[in-house]
C-alpha cells in the first residue's frame, strides 16, 4: 500500500458527524470547503489534516474498534462502502474527537511510508448543517484548516483525513 494514497475515515457531510452518529470535534481542513463541489472528507496522515473530497472518490479506509484500535483497510472504497464495511467488520469509521486522538494517529504512522488520505467518520447534518461524528458525539474539538468550519449545501457530505501537513 502506498503511503501517499488516501484512506476513507468515518466523516460524512450531514452536519459533519462520524459515520456512527457521533459529532466531530476534529477540523483540520486542507481545502476551502466553500470552493467547488467537494463533498467528502479524507484524512491525510503525512499532513495530519482532513481534506475535502467527493463522495464518489474511492480511497482507503480507517476503521476503528473501540477508542484505541485503528485498522487500515487496504481495499479502495467509496465513503458509503467504507462506512458499511467498517460497521460490519469493526466498530465503525475512525472518529477523531480530540487533539490527543490526532497525535495517537500520527504516532501510529510515524516512521512508515503511509500518507493517506483515508475516509473518517465525520458528516454534516443535511437538516441543520452542523458537523457530527458518526459515533453520535458532537464536534467539540476544532482544528479546521484556516480555523474555518466548512459550509456546504446539505447533500451527503462526508470526511477524509490527510497526513502530509501538520
Amino acid at each position: 500500500m502506498n503511503s501517499t494514497t488516501p484512506y476513507w475515515i468515518g466523516l460524512l457531510y450531514d452536519d459533519w458527524e462520524w459515520a456512527d452518529g457521533g459529532r466531530s470535534a476534529y477540523r483540520d481542513w486542507v481545502y476551502n470547503p466553500n470552493a467547488g463541489q467537494i463533498h467528502t472528507v479524507l484524512y491525510q496522515p503525512e499532513k495530519g489534516i482532513i481534506t475535502l473530497g467527493n463522495e464518489d472518490y474511492e480511497e482507503y479506509t480507517f476503521c476503528s474498534e473501540g477508542s484505541v484500535r485503528i485498522h487500515i483497510i487496504s481495499e479502495i472504497m467509496s465513503w458509503e462502502q467504507a462506512l458499511d464495511y467498517c460497521k460490519k467488520n469493526y466498530h465503525g469509521l475512525l472518529c477523531i474527537e480530540t487533539a490527543e486522538d490526532l497525535e495517537a494517529i500520527k504516532q501510529k504512522f510515524n516512521g512508515t511510508d503511509f500518507t493517506g488520505p483515508v475516509w473518517v467518520g465525520l458528516r454534516q447534518s443535511c437538516l441543520f448543517g452542523f458537523w457530527i461524528w458518526t459515533n453520535g458525539l458532537p464536534v467539540g474539538w476544532s482544528n479546521w484548516e484556516r480555523d474555518r468550519q466548512p459550509e456546504q449545501p446539505p447533500s451527503n457530505h462526508c470526511g477524509v483525513m490527510a497526513a502530509d501537513e501538520e
